[in-house]
């Protein structure tokens, strides 16, 4: 005969605790610190773009920043534009920034000797020299977005760039992004327009905050 026992555990379970953990905040809630982030992101680029002309430069004030889904972005942006897919160097967390093509001209024009006018009707690619002047832009912006968000510890490098944003689906199409535009402008000269497209996981990594499902660290002795 077999006998009966009643196995009990020698102590409960544990049970984590909910607070512990921090959910995956959404695009839309991050906006207003984002709109914070781009004023510091504006006087990095002036101060890292100012080696690419003669003339003043000056961030223009901040649009507030939009939530939207990643399909919308390659409307927004166009078939032409110097677009770039970075990451920060702490968390390898990416994000888009994308310089319309009108930019890029007037600063191949303006190295050639001309007035720094864009043509009135865009090619359906840059040539060669924008491509160069492209290359140039680039290391600036790393530049300046390791300044106002990685620092020299975790510097901000470049996955891959295209002048083309439907080549490098960057992101889901329906994934929520955070969107700021950010025009840095000359004295008497149209601005240079630069788009920011953040997935709410990267931008809740380059704000200090916690990841999705990780642990908050506490003082004291461990749970």
């Amino acid at each position: 005969m077999k006998p009966e026992h009643s196995f009990l555990a020698d102590r409960p379970l544990a049970s984590h605790c909910a607070q512990l953990y921090r959910t995956q905040p959404a695009a839309a809630d991050l906006l207003p610190h984002l709109a914070i982030a781009g004023v510091k992101i504006g006087d990095a680029l002036v101060k890292h773009l100012a080696a690419l002309t003669s003339e003043k430069l000056t961030a223009g004030t901040p649009q507030p920043p939009l939530d939207c889904a990643a399909s919308e972005l390659e409307q927004d942006i166009g078939p032409l534009a110097a677009n770039w897919l970075l990451a920060d160097g702490l968390n390898g967390a990416p994000f888009l920034v994308s310089l319309q093509a009108e930019a890029v001209l007037c600063i191949v024009d303006r190295a050639f000797g001309g007035k720094g006018v864009a043509p009135s009707s865009l090619p359906d690619a840059f040539p060669l020299s924008a491509q160069l002047m492209i290359e140039r832009i680039e290391f600036l912006i790393l530049q300046a977005m390791s300044d106002a968000l990685g620092g020299t510890q975790s510097p901000v490098h470049a996955l891959q760039h295209s002048s083309t944003i439907a080549k490098m689906a960057p992101f889901a199409p329906d994934e929520r992004i955070a969107v700021l535009k950010l025009a840095i402008a000359e004295d008497g000269r149209e601005p240079w327009r630069l788009t920011f497209a953040f997935p709410a996981m990267t931008l809740d990594k380059l704000l200090g905050h916690s990841g999705p499902n990780e642990v908050v660290r506490t003082h004291g002795r461990h749970l």
